[in-house]
């Protein structure tokens, strides 16, 4: 009976490997592996190419493949593949009939081979593929200030997950991450956000630290830009620090993404400089698109990139404003003859160029003029007013400036209000520090001044910033 039980055991195990070697030794024997395209987005159309990837299981190579697709279970759609595809290799096809995905919505992609002979039919097929065409947002302005967001690891190749409705892409190397309060690396980057001004307000950044030439990929939701007139996109950034890299802004648009604005370098040379903006014109483009921002690091640890504020909007076509005065300003003994200069903006989207401008002083009477300039979207002009103020007698000036443009649409930011300028009668300066010795003095003047006994030092940069530079003043 043993040597029975044993002869079984190796009759089975004989046919075990039999089997396999039957199935090693399939000859013809082909399968779809992947479905590459298309994925899912914003703008996916009429005719979206289908992409599969095939793979020869089989011993033998094949060259006329039967290949077929079809979209939610409907008719499938049949093509032939005309090339060599080695045995144990694989191959990329794409279809020669496009599908309609134009519609938002969810698709579900089924594809298989039908290759003749093919004994294998469980590796054959791949279904069940799911490919969103996104809706386009319509709800204007999207605007992403950080606030919500909880700041993520800063070191480098850290995953950081955003709740808002910009979100890392996973196709890129890094992730653009939260942060407050100055980025990491001393030299570089903000200390303040730019929506509060605080260190405890947020942005993105791109971490360098062992991270050079690092690309990090932000991606909008998809925008919807039939319902605006004047689409446009605006966001604020902050490029400190001498490796600083590139940031790029793209537009996904007819099935390729199209480069709108690039920077590169360092653009500001400490962190009390303030935030810089790029505000994009989206006009040439229509219907559902797609944003994304790449921040590419540069080639050493002081390129902590930062970004904020990101905003889509519809530019008002007239809107221009005061964003400055900058004469007169607070000193020592103005004069009767003080000049008025304002900072004028177009913030709208038609160009302007008769721009009514007003000012006045302590809420008095106002002061009108009329800028006849020629200032394109975005531009900015500084004006003086014909004729001076005497702001000669001690004390406060209050100064406010606005524009008048008629059918202005955002009259808010029309103003700059408060301005106060300070006329000083008297200057308080010098350390106040007095010197008395018997027979040496402090520097600079050593023992030179032999009579002297009492000494007020009084640097001539305090003079000279009190206005004192007049003959008699500074010697």
């Amino acid at each position: 009976m043993p040597m029975m039980k044993n002869s079984v055991l190796l009759v089975i195990v004989l046919w075990f490997f039999h089997l396999l070697s039957v199935e090693a030794q399939v000859t013809d024997d082909m399968g779809a592996v992947a479905i590459n395209a298309p994925v899912s987005g914003c703008a996916l159309g009429t005719a979206e190419t289908v992409t599969v990837t095939v793979q020869n299981f089989g011993t033998l190579d094949q060259d006329t493949i039967p290949i077929a697709y079809r979209i939610n279970g409907g008719a499938a759609v049949i093509d032939t593949i005309f090339s060599t595809v080695i045995a144990g290799n694989t191959a990329v096809i794409s279809f020669s009939a496009a599908a309609n995905l134009s519609v938002p919505g969810i698709y579900i992609i089924d594809a298989w081979t039908m290759l003749q002979g093919d004994t294998v039919s469980q590796n054959d097929s791949l279904t069940g593929i799911q490919v969103e065409h996104y809706t386009g947002l319509t709800a204007f302005p999207i605007v992403y200030d950080l606030s919500s967001e909880t700041n993520c690891s800063v070191l480098c190749g850290s995953l950081c997950t955003l709740t808002g409705l910009w979100k890392n892409s996973a196709a890129d190397d890094i992730d653009w991450a939260v942060d407050a309060n100055g980025t990491p690396t001393s030299f570089t980057g903000p200390s303040v956000d730019h929506t509060s001004g605080t260190s405890a307000g947020k942005y993105l950044y791109t971490e360098a630290s062992g991270c050079a030439n690092k690309q990090a990929i932000l991606l909008s939701p998809c925008i919807d830009l039939t319902v605006l007139s004047n689409p446009y996109f605006e966001f604020f950034f902050y490029m400190y620090g001498v490796e600083s890299g590139t940031i790029n802004v793209d537009v996904y648009s007819g099935g390729i993404w199209i480069n709108l604005f690039t920077i590169s370098g360092q653009q500001q040379t400490d962190q009390t400089q303030p935030w810089l903006s790029a505000d994009i014109n989206l006009g040439a483009y229509s219907g559902v698109v797609q944003l994304r921002i790449r921040g590419i690091t540069g080639n050493g640890i002081l390129s902590d990139m930062a970004i904020d504020d990101l905003n889509i909007y519809d530019k008002p076509e007239n809107n221009v404003g005061v964003i400055a005065i900058t004469t007169p300003n607070s000193g020592l003994l103005l004069s009767d003859t003080e000049s008025v200069t304002v900072v004028v903006q177009n913030f709208g989207a038609f160009t302007q160029d008769t721009i009514p401008v007003s000012f006045r002083v302590n809420g008095g009477f106002p002061v009108t003029d009329t800028v006849f300039a020629l200032l394109v979207t975005g531009d900015i002009l500084s004006y003086i007013y014909p004729g001076t103020l005497d702001l000669s007698a001690p004390g406060n000036y209050v100064f406010d400036a606005w524009t008048n443009l008629p059918g202005d649409q955002m009259p808010s930011n029309d103003s700059l209000l408060n301005k106060i300028v300070v006329n000083d009668s008297t200057a308080t300066i010098g350390t106040a520090a007095s010197f008395n010795t018997n027979s040496t003095y402090p520097a600079p003047y050593g023992n030179k001044f032999t009579c002297a006994k009492h000494q007020i030092i009084v640097r001539a940069s305090e003079l000279l910033a009190k206005g004192l530079n007049g003959p008699g003043y500074i010697n």
